[in-house]
């Protein structure tokens, strides 16, 4: 397998991992990270980011040597997005059963506060207001 392959596969994993986990959208990694980044942890973030750099510069610009770091960096995201995977799917799953309350033990309804009065329009305002609607039209 070659350089080029091994980074397309591992980022197209990661890629369908943040669509499972998130309902990420986007073209690549990179905009699905900026799609759920306010989910993910700053740390999975640079990670993902990093990764999707990387492959841009193998893809795009020609990069002769992948990093040392690529592959382990590209299985620990993995592994953490598939335990976040884990999480929100058990968090789905388990639906919410009411607590069951006493009967006397409800709140009583907060009564609404009286909305205060608007001022009146003056005839001036109430002249000027009419001048600006258009007028119907008659068949």
């Amino acid at each position: 397998m070659t350089m080029h392959e091994t980074v397309n596969r591992r980022y197209a994993e990661l890629q369908s991992l943040l669509f499972a986990a998130f309902g990420a959208e986007g073209r690549g990694i990179i905009e699905m990270l900026r799609n759920v980044e306010d989910q993910l942890s700053p740390k999975l973030a640079w990670e993902l980011r990093s990764i999707g750099h990387i492959r841009n510069q193998v893809v795009h610009e020609g990069l002769e040597e992948v990093p040392r770091y690529f592959e382990p960096l590209c299985k620990e995201a993995a592994a953490t997005l598939k335990q976040l995977k884990a999480k929100n799917s058990s968090k789905a799953k388990k639906p919410k059963i009411p607590k069951e309350s006493k009967p006397g033990a409800s709140k009583p309804a907060k009564p609404k506060a009286a909305k205060a009065p608007s001022k009146p329009r003056s005839a001036q305002s109430a002249k000027s207001a009419a001048a600006k609607r258009k007028p119907k039209r008659t068949p």
